[in-house]
């Protein structure tokens, strides 16, 4: 056991020495006036380019955005049409409408996605937040009327996050609709952002980025304030402490920059140009098979969990913390999955 640790360790450690950075990551965001889905890079590399140009049923098209990297998929609400629609987050095949227009009119704004169970949270703005399956098999339903444009998805705590230009604030809720409360007054809350691992939520209201504790406690803070036009979009990459921001109306058309979450340093220009109206950002984060300790990596941490929960013998699925293959046991196939994922999110 004891050799069978040190090897371990050994190994790892040399895996992490030469794990490097991550790489530059896929960026997509939506522009609503010229109805496409936009792709570009992280790190500013190369150009935009349109992902799909017919996003909607008309020339209103896309707002909010989020992705399912298990499924591939992208999802994003079409604003006045009311509708939700899904493609391929690498440009093949022909998108398509989720759901269609509901018999009352609203407008379908944020979204947000669950792949591990298969659903998808999206607003409609002046009728609440709304929740329904993936694939559209069945009829979504509401959640909360609280009136949000909004929605971010905390798997790990099973949460979501939401507010809206009405609502005058942004809120938590149970993500199975039993119950929600205010966090903080907002009166202008146009998208929201958040870092679980880090407690912080973040948001912009057209003129500011906002951020506070993602637990209610403490007060809002203006981080940065727009570059003269409106603030209608944010991202955060959590294993960089990176904010993307989106921005239009400016005096170069169209902006994307980044920012230090933290509100040190300078905002960087990121990309510039005629986009269509960017009001929805996404960037898909690694789907991390062996983050035990559900912080958005797989690193030293999931590591001491496993080997401290070694030789595990369960009957059901809760039973070894360092299960990692679903057999109810923590052996040799476990800690294979884990090197295999070593270093998934860190940056």
């Amino acid at each position: 056991m004891t050799k069978c640790k040190a090897i371990t360790i050994l190994t790892l450690l040399a895996l992490g020495a030469n794990a490097g950075l991550l790489q530059a990551q896929s960026l997509y965001f939506t522009g609503t006036e010229t109805n496409e889905i936009w792709v570009a890079e992280t790190d500013g590399s190369g150009s935009p380019a349109v992902l799909f140009s017919n996003a909607g049923p008309d020339a209103c098209g896309p707002v909010g955005i989020d992705w399912d990297m298990s499924a591939g998929k992208l999802f994003w609400g079409t604003g006045n049409n009311d509708e939700l629609w899904s493609g391929n987050a690498d440009g093949t095949g022909t998108p398509s409408s989720v759901y269609d227009p509901f018999e009352d009119s609203a407008e379908a704004h944020g979204v947000a996605v669950d792949g591990a169970n298969g659903r998808v949270f999206f607003t409609r703005h002046w009728l609440g937040l709304w929740v329904g399956p993936a694939d559209g098999s069945t009829h979504p339903t509401m959640l909360y009327g609280e009136d949000p444009v909004a929605v971010e998805y905390d798997p790990a705590a099973d949460l979501v996050y939401f507010g809206g230009l009405d609502s005058l604030g942004i809120f938590v809720g149970a993500a199975d609709g039993s119950g929600c409360r205010l966090l903080y007054l907002a009166s202008e809350a146009r998208d929201i952002a958040i870092d679980p691992a880090g407690g912080m939520i973040y948001w912009v209201d057209l003129d500011s980025v906002w951020a506070a504790p993602i637990d209610g406690s403490g007060s809002p803070e203006v981080l940065f304030g727009d570059n003269g036009g409106k603030l209608r979009a944010i991202e955060i990459d959590s294993a960089t402490g990176t904010l993307f921001l989106g921005e239009f109306d400016t005096s170069v058309g169209d902006m994307i920059w980044t920012a230090n979450a933290d509100g040190s340093g300078s905002p960087t220009t990121l990309y510039s140009g005629d986009f269509g109206s960017i009001r929805g950002l996404a960037i898909p984060q690694p789907v991390c098979v062996g983050d035990l300790d559900s912080d958005g990596d797989t690193d030293h941490s999931d590591l001491g969990i496993l080997l401290a929960d070694w030789g595990c013998v369960g009957s059901g699925p809760e039973d070894c913390a360092g299960d990692l293959d679903g057999d109810f046991d923590t052996d040799h196939s476990d800690l294979g999955i884990l090197l295999a994922d070593w270093g998934c999110g860190v940056a």
